[in-house]
């Protein structure tokens, strides 16, 4: 069975590309040089060349605040890339199940419960916005996917707040971070580790993924982006110490979230899984040193 994963050079698609090793599917990675799937032509032409029985779109444009100056190429690779993609698989003989990769920030809640899959979306950014509008391409062109939503996405060679906070770790005395966005940290192996999970699950029963077409995953229990970097800190060994601060006082160009704790009930009953805690994953992450 070949499997076609996008954004091979994103933290997510490095992980499946571990995680894929030893598996007996055949999985093609491709990256902007090898795909753009921005390019409507680049995308059918592939597609239809390579004809996978399962698409798992890990690309993304991902600079939230960036992206509100640079609004369409944002738009482009997080909205209708999606579109590119349903419309090529559509003329397949047999059209590939597609997973996608979204985001809590579509969410953006005014309370603080936790967060289902039913909650109204309320995208504040473009970032959100565009992630969002993806979703809805994707719903209105392709018959058979998965979206899974998930949170504070790090792994251990990319640009994230992991590896931001363990550098200025061993640099700085003190940072300033925010303690009032409230969530959970996400391992990229995690969220490749759910992907292998799913791939298997299509072969057996599609129909469950198809009725439960959008799943909240992240790691379990919940903190804020203060505690995550004392825990950077602590596993590290760095003496820099965290001084917390309100959202209000560090004000960036996108809106961010202060509830981003995220339901896991549907995908744990979905998969039979049990989801590490983000401490545990946290530290397997920083034990590449």
């Amino acid at each position: 069975m070949k499997i076609l994963v996008t954004g091979s050079k994103g933290q997510v698609g490095r992980a499946i590309a571990k995680h894929s090793k030893d598996s007996k599917y055949t999985f093609h990675f491709t990256d902007r040089e090898t795909l753009d799937i921005g390019n409507q032509e680049e995308v059918e032409a592939y597609i239809l060349g390579l004809k996978p029985k399962i698409i798992i779109n890990t690309a993304a444009y991902t600079a939230v605040d960036k992206a509100e100056e640079d609004a369409d190429s944002c738009h482009l690779i997080n909205a209708k890339a999606l579109e590119f993609l349903s419309l090529a698989n559509n003329q397949l003989k047999q059209p590939a199940f597609i997973i996608h990769i979204s985001t809590d920030y579509v969410y953006h809640p005014t309370h603080d419960n936790l967060i289902t899959e039913a909650e109204p979306t309320n995208p504040q950014s473009v970032y959100a916005q565009t992630k969002l509008e993806g979703e809805k391409l994707l719903s209105q062109y392709s018959d058979q996917f998965t979206i899974i939503r998930t949170s504070w996405v790090y792994d251990e060679d990319g640009h994230n707040f992991v590896n931001t906070m363990d550098r200025l770790g061993g640099q700085k005395d003190k940072l300033n971070v925010v303690n009032d966005q409230v969530g959970s940290p996400t391992y990229a192996g995690d969220i490749a580790d759910i992907i292998m999970r799913i791939v298997e699950k299509i072969g057996v029963d599609k129909l469950v993924l198809k009725e439960n077409s959008i799943m909240n995953f992240s790691n379990e229990g919940f903190t804020n982006w203060a505690e995550f970097a004392e825990e950077i800190m602590r596993i590290q060994k760095h003496d820099c110490k965290i001084h917390p601060i309100p959202t209000t006082q560090y004000p960036t160009p996108a809106k961010r979230p202060l509830n981003s704790r995220l339901d896991k009930s549907l995908i744990k009953e979905v998969l039979r899984i049990e989801i590490p805690h983000w401490k545990e994953s946290l530290a397997k992450c920083l034990q590449k040193d």
